[in-house]
């Protein structure tokens, strides 16, 4: 099954919020793949 989902963060703030819910759903062979601009916060994630 897939299931695609696109989230925004504007924030630091925001991105270490969606961090900490994804690491309450994510389950072992899950793919999660991150986007962004150069210096978007990507490998920091």
């Amino acid at each position: 099954m897939t299931t695609t989902f696109e989230l925004i963060t504007r924030s630091p703030e925001e991105t270490q919020a969606l961090g900490r819910e994804l690491g309450k759903l994510v389950q072992s062979g899950d793919l999660i793949l991150l986007v962004g601009d150069l210096g978007a916060g990507k490998t920091c994630f």
